[in-house]
């Protein structure tokens, strides 16, 4: 343990006690010899050496407990010390003193009272009062005095006689036990304080902790650069004034106090430390808002990288008709506004593409686009999915909340599709957010300001909706500051063939598509739009053989559609059949197939092989021409 431990003897005969016990012991620890001031000199030096634990006995106890802050062990005296000392005083008189301070007088204090023996205790403070003490018994009648080293210095003088107290090795041992464990708990208890310090030093919080008194109890390295290495002053001003002190001493915490400190914004929380109902001070956690609004900004980052972000931009809007050019080169001017915008058209017009294309392409490109189906989700459920809510604001709520997509989309754009399907209730809300810009939590009566650009989007007509009483006019009116038209597919049949090559080129297989195909398809009025043409084109890619999209495949799936009986039924002029240009070629194939039959006596795999097409071709145009027969 090195100068760990040490002993502080006040005598070399003590001294020497100690090195027998210590031997006994096989341990080491290293023992001097001082009394007085000598004592506290030698302590300074020590513990500037490393020293954690004293071991000392008599008036040096008293001086070094006063004078350090470590522990201090008193190998005091016990009754029987002090017993078989005044039996060697009788040897020589009965009119004995016993000199000590505060610990040693307590204990022959208390020895006099068990013993009811003769003896002079006076009551000592500190060494200056020893001589004075002494002389003053000489002169009323002690003849002999039981002390220390100090006290056998001052009688010699006066030619008295002084028996030296002895402490028994087993209060040496017990002492030294004493110190071992002290100096134990200290490592561990310095090991707690340390990690307790690095806890307090990583975190990005300026810490201080005061006393009652106002006193520094703790200050992290954070809390000096914050205040500029000016802590006194920030206690002074805001920990020490009358209404946060006030409150602190009451209890009270106090929290978000915007200050700024020499040109620095700074917001700081108040805690009250209070133990057993005693208040003991406080502790102040300070943060610099311009790192708050960065770590804000991290994190909505982070959120967006994760889900809320805009995948799509105008060159993933496929076509160039007039129709089409006209929507995209009013998005585009749009876009460069914070207006609210509503999109409206049929369903599967690419409303949302439109939206994030959009988001996109202005300014807020960084931000957040977070989207939201006003129709999927259940009315009880959809205000907390918009304005979020807070622990125990309803049954089932998550225990640490949640924001709402109005906070998620902070500084970035939310896209509300299906706009007219929402409650008036909730109309009502959304109305007073985007009013005031600033959204409530469920629950919650703390405003948090939003920077959003709402974009929405309905296939309804809400001027009806309002004339039916089922969606606000002063909504409407905000919702509606730009509008944005998508037209269907039916009005703009010069895009269908790009698309349709789109849609099979995202399928990784070698299709192709005859002109005769693409002709029919264009002819056909997708009351589905894009949606709808996506899904017969999955299933040609599907269906067809030999990776080859005929007209005949086109015409049967159309024909096939919900939608095409009443299409047929309309005054529509629209004729989904090969024209009159094909049927030459019809003609040749239906005269190609029977020829080659026969040939093959109406094998029809050897048919299909010599044609060069597959039997499931052939069957389906024998069922086609109806040659099935």
């Amino acid at each position: 343990m090195k100068n760990e431990i040490v002993v502080i003897a006040p005598s070399k005969l003590f001294s020497d006690t100690v090195y027998e016990v210590l031997e006994e012991l096989h341990i080491k620890i290293p023992s001097y010899i001082a009394t007085g001031k000598e004592t506290i000199e030698l302590a300074d030096n020590l513990i500037n050496l490393g020293t954690k634990v004293i071991i000392t006995r008599g008036q040096n106890v008293d001086l070094l407990r006063k004078h350090v802050s470590i522990p201090i062990v008193d190998i005091g005296y016990k009754y029987e010390d002090i017993f078989y000392s005044y039996k060697k005083a009788l040897k020589y008189s009965s009119k004995i003193g016993f000199i000590g301070l505060e610990l040693s007088y307590k204990t022959a204090k208390r020895f006099k009272e068990i013993s009811n023996f003769d003896l002079e205790i006076p009551k000592l403070n500190s060494l200056y009062e020893f001589e004075d003490t002494i002389k003053e018994l000489i002169d009323n009648g002690t003849e002999i005095f039981i002390g220390g080293k100090t006290t056998k210095e001052i009688t010699s003088k006066y030619n008295k006689p002084c028996i030296e107290t002895e402490v028994e090795k087993s209060s040496i041992h017990a002492s030294i036990n004493e110190a071992i464990h002290l100096y134990n708990i200290g490592i561990e208890k310095r090991i707690n304080n340390s990690i307790t310090e690095e806890i307090l030093e990583c975190t990005h919080s300026g810490i201080i902790a005061i006393d009652k008194n106002h006193s520094p109890l703790f200050i992290n390295n954070q809390a000096k650069r914050l205040l500029f290495n000016q802590v006194d002053k920030f206690i002074k001003d805001y920990l020490t004034s009358g209404d946060i002190s006030d409150s602190l001493k009451n209890g009270h915490s106090l929290c978000n106090n915007i200050i700024n400190f020499k040109g620095s914004s700074l917001t700081f929380d108040c805690f009250p430390i209070i133990i057993d109902s005693l208040h003991f001070g406080c502790v102040a956690t300070i943060q610099d808002i311009e790192n708050i609004q960065s770590t804000e900004k991290e994190i909505r980052e982070s959120l967006i990288s994760k889900s809320h972000c805009a995948k799509s931009n105008f060159n993933d809007i496929l076509g160039s008709s007039d129709a089409l050019m006209h929507s995209v080169n009013m998005a585009k001017k749009f876009a460069k506004s914070d207006s609210t915008i509503i999109i409206t058209g049929e369903s599967g017009t690419g409303k949302e593409i439109f939206a994030q294309s959009i988001h996109n392409y202005s300014n807020r490109f960084n931000g957040p686009f977070v989207a939201i189906n006003c129709a999927a989700i259940p009315e009880n459920i959809l205000e907390s999915e918009l304005f979020g809510y807070v622990k125990g604001a309803f049954t089932g709520a998550r225990n640490e909340g949640k924001a709402g997509v109005f906070e998620l989309a902070h500084n970035g754009t939310i896209f509300l599709d299906e706009i007219g399907e929402i409650s008036k209730d909730v109309q009502v809300k959304l109305l007073r957010v985007l009013q005031e810009r600033e959204v409530t939590r469920i629950g919650d009566t703390k405003v948090v300001p939003i920077n959003v650009r709402v974009i929405t989007a309905t296939n309804k007509n809400l001027v009806e909706q309002i004339d039916n009483n089922n969606f606000r006019e002063d909504l409407f009116y905000r919702l509606c500051v730009l509008k944005l038209d998508l037209p269907p597919l039916r009005e703009r049949k010069e895009d269908i063939e790009q698309l349709t090559y789109a849609i099979i080129s995202h399928y990784n297989k070698p299709v192709s598509i005859s002109d005769s195909a693409l002709k029919i398809l264009s002819r056909y009025d997708f009351p589905g739009n894009i949606r709808q043409l996506k899904n017969i084109v999955e299933r040609l890619v599907v269906m067809c053989d030999d990776n080859f999209i005929d007209e005949y495949l086109v015409s049967e799936i159309l024909t096939s559609e919900p939608h095409f009986r009443k299409d047929m039924n309309s005054t529509s002029t629209i004729d989904y059949s090969p024209t009159l240009a094909d049927n030459k070629i019809v003609d040749y194939e239906k005269k190609l197939i029977l020829e080659t039959l026969e040939k093959n006596n109406g094998v029809k795999s050897v048919t299909a092989s010599q044609l060069g097409i597959s039997t499931t071709t052939l069957w389906r145009k024998l069922k086609k021409y109806q040659l099935s027969n």
